[in-house]
């Protein structure tokens, strides 16, 4: 385990960022860089289209997607942490008889139209994922982001949840099974 405060001991995000390879996985972060005052190439982390394309470009190069976009009106997730909340999940998975493989199916509820999670679990593990989400224009988002990402897209499925006070009725379907069910609450 690492320590408080740190990434996972398996995490690709550990140290600065190098932007060479981040700007040729997504060329469009290359007009946001700039050096700061200790000679340091960086992005304004206060401005959230930087932020957007540098998410975009960590996507891209470490977790080989071939897409990923969201509308500019949602919530841009910080790929480091994400990545490490997974990480940790595996490790407690795998610290249980049956483990993990790439037959692991997770439920995360609220995937967003960013759909990170299943995306970066996918990459990573082989899981299979199922996204369940209140919105439908971000299903609509997160299903894009699927659908472009060929190599992954058949381990993931998003599903509408049309009953708002519902949670897993409507989602879950009476054959399925989930090793893991998640969240991340605003």
């Amino acid at each position: 385990m690492a320590k408080k405060g740190s990434l996972h001991p398996q995490s690709k995000h550990h140290g600065r960022y190098s932007f060479p390879p981040l700007t040729k996985a997504n060329p469009a972060l290359k007009q946001h860089l700039f050096v700061n005052e200790h000679g340091q190439e960086t992005i304004n982390f206060f401005d959230p289209e930087a932020v957007k394309e540098l998410n975009k470009a960590l996507l891209l190069h470490h977790y080989e997607l071939q897409y990923w976009d969201i509308p500019n009106n949602n919530l841009c997730p910080p790929i480091p942490g994400r990545a490490d909340h997974l990480l940790y999940l595996k490790d407690l998975l795998d610290a249980t008889p049956a483990g993990t493989t790439e037959q692991t199916t997770v439920l995360d509820i609220g995937t967003g139209a960013n759909c990170i999670y299943p995306l970066i679990g996918a990459s990573l593990f082989g899981w299979h994922f199922v996204g369940s989400e209140i919105a439908k224009d971000s299903v609509e988002a997160a299903r894009k982001n699927v659908t472009n990402n060929t190599a992954i897209a058949r381990k993931i499925g998003i599903r509408l949840q049309k009953d708002k006070q519902s949670i897993l009725n409507g989602i879950i379907r009476p054959d399925e099974y989930y090793h893991l069910t998640m969240c991340n609450p605003p």
